[in-house]
């Protein structure tokens, strides 16, 4: 054998300890991927404390304009906006800026539709002082969101009408069948699911439950969708609801369960099961804890849930056993998203 063989010739052992090297090899880019991402939101926090988007609304403006009545410095000013444009909230013509139609919508406080509350709240270094007091103590912190304002983004996002009718179908529900149905929408959001059976079915009834705030975003849907006259709304908590005994076909639950405590969807389930016709169907929208709890977004939420509420994701097998104790039948994983279950002819 030559030294040049010998020297590249690797034992089994050998060739198993490299493999192990080469695995455990370190990934810088992991790191710089995190920091990275982190900047972008903290830019778009600094704007919305700037208010930079406002003295845009009128039409372009440069950087020499929105500094003076931002009270900013015009240098700084300049690579915040040319910022923002990279971003895709302002396009720029020459030295002028000018808003785009997202931040136009969305990013403008006299806008209804503003949702610069929710984008502060979400990037506030309050937040995750707060999630690292939680970590230390145990004691959950139950911050004040405002989800009205996450209902305004979710009530613009086109790609929800189409998942909505997906829902619909694996639930084994013909949303083109024209007959009366009695909807309630419970947490029910900007209600884009139930607006898109109502969009379909004309005969369909749907009861909105939320807050005021989020039932005002509900309602601008509705419009924008023609359904109007389908459509009633309750301005209340979803435990202080009193329903009435076999008042709805179907209730939809919108991605609320993981905030109650077992206790409160047991008791929530009996209600609904109450409230629902014979052979009535309850669908429930709601992450699932996934056998494998390793899921980056399974498992980022995990922890931001249990920080703000001291609950977590629940795994499938415990709604099916609420369910059924509840009375509910044929309880059925859909999706990872969605669940269903029917209430005893």
């Amino acid at each position: 054998m030559s030294a040049q063989t010998s020297e590249n010739f690797k034992t089994p052992d050998e060739e198993t300890s490299a493999s192990r090297k080469e695995l455990q090899y370190p990934n810088p880019l992991l790191v710089h991927k995190f920091y990275r991402e982190g900047l972008k939101p903290q830019i778009l926090r600094m704007a919305l404390l700037l208010n930079v988007f406002s003295p845009l609304r009128d039409g372009p403006q440069n950087a020499k304009k929105v500094a003076k009545a931002c009270n900013a410095n015009e240098t700084g000013m300049s690579f915040l906006l040319d910022s923002l444009c990279a971003f895709g909230f302002l396009d720029k013509n020459k030295q002028e800026y000018q808003l785009t139609a997202t931040s136009s919508m969305f990013l403008i406080p006299e806008q209804a539709s503003y949702v610069g509350n929710w984008v502060l709240e979400q990037t506030n270094p309050t937040i995750f002082l707060n999630m690292l007091d939680t970590l230390r103590n145990g004691e959950p912190f139950f911050p004040n969101m405002p989800w009205h304002e996450l209902a305004w983004l979710e009530s613009y996002d086109t790609s929800r009408f189409d998942e909505s009718l997906e829902m619909w179908e694996i639930a084994g529900i013909d949303v083109n069948k024209q007959n009366e149905v009695r909807i309630g929408d419970l947490a029910c959001g900007c209600g884009i699911t139930s607006f898109a059976y109502a969009s379909c079915n004309k005969y369909a009834q749907i009861t909105c439950v939320d807050n005021q705030k989020v039932l005002d975003v509900a309602q601008n849907l509705a419009e924008r969708m023609d359904i109007t006259s389908q459509v009633t709304y309750i301005p209340q908590n979803l435990h202080d609801v009193e329903f009435v005994d076999r008042c709805y076909d179907i209730v939809l639950l919108s991605n609320i369960t993981n905030f109650f405590s077992p206790e409160k969807n047991i008791d929530l389930f009996q209600r609904l099961y109450s409230a629902l016709e014979h052979n009535g169907q309850l669908i429930i929208n709601v992450t699932m804890a996934p056998p494998n709890m390793i899921n980056e977004h399974v498992n980022l939420y995990s922890l931001i849930l249990w920080a703000i509420t001291g609950t977590s994701f629940y795994h499938f097998d415990l709604y099916k056993d609420w369910l059924s104790a509840a009375g509910f039948v044929e309880v059925k994983l859909l999706s990872n998203l969605w669940l269903s279950a029917k209430k005893a002819m």
